[in-house]
């Protein structure tokens, strides 16, 4: 268990400083460019070769292919990686092509409040990031390999170091070329892929188009998982996509300022939550191959009480303190005090969304483990239906879109647990030890919430967050005196 902390340690990190770069990114974005329909353009373009993958690949390879190299011996773990790569890279070769040809249509698809004047005059440029979506598959399979052969390090960084090229590539937008700043931005985005793929190859010091044995281990089976597995993780990924394009239909600008918010939730998300069912996912996968039940429910039962924990760390003082936040990060002179508090009001709705993000992101981990990834698919998919129908349909007002997302969010993670507990047999409600532990935190939390809104009174920036942060240090330390189960995860477990 030592082991995993320490991993999830350097994978939180890694991540770090990768959504960091982001902020960066971010924040120099709205401090150039501020928020218009520029500013959406950009963002459409350095988010669209992700968003594809996300919804073509996003977390599947891991889930799919982390057990089945589990499975078998280092050698043939080796050339199932081979196989998969090439296979992979040839499909998105092709699908990238077909992309880059409908490019106007997607571009419309992505951002459909754009002009067709500005869809027409920049599809061009936009058709060129699609060059990227075949380079970040690639870094998909390899970090599937890394995380199975426990290298995480390398593979947490992928994101800074996409995001530092990228920064890299804005900047020339703003000081040498603003003219075809989109045509620079794209080609930055393909030159950032490839550099991020480029690393991660090295350190796994295997070069996946060397010639693998003429048996074939991609089976159906895993074939199958995999393809329930990305339609849950893209299905997943595309409701903030969604909220995204549809503020954009309320005006030039609302799509930037909705994704400012969105990207100081998905920071911590990134961060401090996910990290969990990337971390534990190889765990949990051995475990049930060793057909280890009991083990099993008691490292779910700890690393679920750990995300609840610290997902209401973040959330209340997120919440609480968005004003302070957005303008420490936003605030650099292009964005007005309107679109500053349009982006706060924004990110305290959105923020409700992180602890059910959490719980999902674990959940849907531990049914891969378990080889169930059909039941996730069914949930997601209901569940997407009903976001899209509802959001396009009924929403007039952007507040509507985060309140949606909430309910949307809320309710997967209750199916998910029913699925657990109904089909797998592994209830947290038997567990009398976790129930009282959770009432604890949620007692906790309360407390804490009401103790923000009744102390906390400075409006300097500064003060605020210092304050939030010593404060949300305490709401952790509380819960871990309180709750056996989240001191327990970080002790030398024999065995683990």
């Amino acid at each position: 268990m030592r082991n995993l902390l320490i991993s999830g340690l350097f994978v939180s990190i890694g991540l770090f400083l990768g959504r960091l770069a982001g902020f960066v990114r971010e924040a120099y974005i709205a401090s150039k460019f501020g928020a218009s329909e520029q500013t959406d353009l950009i963002i459409v373009f350095l988010s669209t070769p992700d968003i594809l993958v996300n919804l073509l690949v996003g977390g599947a390879l891991g889930m799919a292919l982390i057990p089945e190299f589990k499975s078998l011996t280092p050698q043939k773990a080796q050339v199932l990686y081979k196989q998969v790569f090439l296979m992979l890279l040839i499909v998105f070769i092709v699908l990238a092509g077909i992309g880059a040809f409908y490019s106007p249509q997607i571009l419309k698809l992505f951002a459909p409040g754009l002009t067709d004047i500005s869809i027409l005059e920049y599809s061009g440029d936009f058709s060129i990031t699609f060059i990227a979506i075949p380079l970040t598959v690639a870094a998909g399979v390899t970090t599937a390999y890394l995380h199975y052969s426990n290298k995480f390090v390398i593979a947490s960084l992928g994101t800074l170091i996409f995001n530092l090229a990228i920064i890299a590539s804005l900047y020339l937008v703003s000081h040498f070329n603003e003219r075809n700043f989109l045509l620079i931005i794209s080609i930055g985005v393909c030159v950032a892929a490839f550099i991020r793929w480029l690393c991660q190859s090295i350190a796994s010091k295997i070069f996946p188009l060397s010639r693998s044995l003429s048996s074939n281990l991609v089976s159906s089976s895993l074939i199958k998982r995999y393809f329930y597995c990305v339609l849950t993780g893209g299905i997943t990924f595309l409701i903030p996509v969604i909220a995204r394009a549809i503020g954009s239909q309320s005006g030039s600008g609302e799509l930037s300022l909705i994704n400012y918010a969105i990207k100081l939730v998905e920071f911590p998300l990134g961060v401090l939550l996910t990290v969990f069912s990337i971390v534990f996912f190889p765990l949990f996968s051995e475990l049930f191959a060793k057909k280890d039940e009991k083990e099993f429910l008691q490292v779910f039962k700890r690393v679920f009480l750990t995300v609840i924990i610290i997902s209401f760390s973040v959330f209340i003082p997120l919440n609480h303190f968005s004003y302070a936040i957005v303008s420490l990060i936003y605030d650099w002179g292009q964005l007005s005090s309107e679109q500053l508090h349009k982006i706060a009001n924004y990110l305290q709705a959105v923020s409700l969304t992180l602890p059910f993000q959490g719980i999902n992101a674990l959940l849907i981990a531990v049914l891969a483990a378990r080889k169930d990834t059909k039941n996730p698919l069914i949930c997601s998919s209901l569940l997407a239906v009903a976001f899209i129908t509802i959001g396009y349909g009924f929403i007039t007002e952007i507040s509507e879109i985060f309140s949606l997302m909430v309910v949307i969010y809320a309710t997967l993670s209750f199916l998910l647990l029913l699925i657990l507990t109904l089909q797998h047999k592994i209830s947290l409600l038997n567990q009398k030890t976790f129930l009282v532990e959770l009432l604890t935190v949620i007692a906790v939390s309360l407390l804490y919430y009401l103790f923000l809104v009744k102390v906390s009174f400075t409006q300097a920036v500064w003060l605020d967050l210092l304050f939030a942060t010593a404060t949300s240090i305490v709401f952790l330390l509380t819960c871990g005196y309180f709750c056996q189960d989240t001191r327990q995860i970080i002790q030398i477990k024999k065995g683990s």
